[in-house]
């Protein structure tokens, strides 16, 4: 960037009027992504679910994306049920010590 030093400065955060020429400035927005994917143990995608337009859309191998979607709910909700039986039995234990 042989230019740098041509670019205008700023003398501090709190300046006002700081101006740079719109033909150095270059806004890009991106769109959010609200896709899920699915991928199998190989990493490769089986599918997606595509939230961005009107309405939901799926691409894809969908028996094998459900199946990876149900063992990734269920090992949530396995970890999820045995995490609540401690509560209760540690809140029963510490309820039968007093």
């Amino acid at each position: 960037m042989e230019d740098f030093d041509k670019l205008p400065k700023m003398q501090s955060w709190d300046e006002k009027d700081v101006l740079v020429p719109t033909s150095q400035l270059t806004l890009q927005v991106s769109k959010p992504n609200y896709n899920i994917t699915f991928s199998n143990r190989e990493g490769l995608q089986i599918g997606a679910l595509d939230f961005n337009g009107g309405a939901m859309v799926f691409e894809g191998n969908a028996e094998e994306s459900a199946i990876v979607l149900f063992d990734f709910v269920a090992h949530y909700f396995d970890q999820r049920l045995k995490d609540e039986y401690q509560r209760g039995y540690e809140a029963a234990k510490k309820e039968n010590t007093l």
